[in-house]
C-alpha cells in the first residue's frame, strides 16, 4: 500500500486537478486507488473535488470527513457553522481508508501552516498521518513556496509545478536547489473540464509517478 498527501504551498486550486489525474492513472493501471479530502471548504451540494474525481472515473473510491459551506480556511469555516474541527475524527478515519486501497491520495487543503483546529495546523495532520508530501506550486507564486516548505517540518517527497510559461525557464532549477526537494512534474495550464483520458495522458508523460508515490509501477 501507498499513501502520499498533496497539498500546496499556498491556495492552488490545481492541487485537485493533480491529485485527480495521479488517481486516475493509477486506477487505470490496476491499482485500486482512494482519494481522501478530510476536509472541504465552500461546499454547495456534493464536494467539488470529490464531484470532480466521480466525474471522471466513478470507480476511485472517495472519502471525505469534514464539510463546511464557507471558502475559508477550515478553522475559520468551522467555526462559522460552530461545528470544530476533532482532529482525531481525521486520523481515525484516516486509518480506516488506507487498509482499502492500494494507492491511496490524501489532498490537503491551502499549505503545512493553514489552520484546522485551534493550535492545530495540516503540518501537524501530515506528520499524525506519517506520510510524504507531494508539494504543488503554481509558478506565479513560486516566490515565498521555498520558505514555505522548507519551514514545513514534512516529509517533502517532491514538488510539481503549474501553471508553468516560458518566462519561468529558471524557476525549476532554482526551486529545486531551494528547497532540496526533486521537481517531479511541469505543467502549463491544466482546464478544469478537461477528459480523464486526456489528464492521464498528461500525468503519465509529465509526472515522475514512482518518485512521487515511492513504488515500482510494473505496468507503465
Amino acid at each position: 500500500m501507498s499513501a502520499l498527501f498533496i497539498t500546496g504551498a499556498d491556495k492552488n486550486d490545481a492541487k485537485t486537478l493533480i491529485t485527480a489525474g495521479i488517481a486516475l492513472t493509477m486506477q487505470s493501471l490496476g491499482y485500486s486507488t482512494g482519494v481522501y479530502k478530510p476536509i472541504c471548504t465552500g461546499v454547495n451540494g456534493a464536494p467539488q473535488e470529490i464531484a470532480l474525481i466521480n466525474r471522471l472515473d466513478a470507480r476511485i473510491n472517495t472519502y471525505t470527513t469534514c464539510e463546511f459551506e464557507e471558502n475559508r480556511e477550515p478553522f475559520m469555516a468551522a467555526f462559522a457553522q460552530n461545528r470544530p474541527i476533532e482532529p482525531l475524527a481525521l486520523l481515525g478515519d484516516y486509518k480506516k481508508i488506507i487498509p482499502q486501497n492500494e494507492i491511496t491520495l490524501i489532498e490537503g487543503t491551502n499549505g503545512p501552516k493553514t489552520s484546522i483546529a485551534q493550535n492545530f495546523t495540516e503540518e501537524t495532520l501530515i506528520k499524525w498521518f506519517q506520510v510524504p508530501v507531494l508539494f504543488v506550486v503554481s509558478a506565479a507564486n513560486a516566490s515565498n513556496a521555498a520558505d514555505v516548505i522548507n519551514s514545513s517540518g514534512v516529509n517533502a517527497r517532491g514538488i510539481i509545478i503549474t501553471d508553468y510559461a516560458t518566462e519561468h525557464k529558471f524557476l525549476p532549477q532554482t526551486l529545486e536547489k531551494a528547497v532540496r526537494a526533486p521537481i517531479l512534474g511541469i505543467f502549463e495550464q491544466l482546464p478544469y473540464e478537461i477528459m480523464a483520458e486526456d489528464l492521464i495522458t498528461e500525468i503519465i508523460t509529465k509526472v515522475r509517478l514512482e518518485t512521487a508515490l515511492g513504488m515500482k509501477i510494473s505496468k507503465l
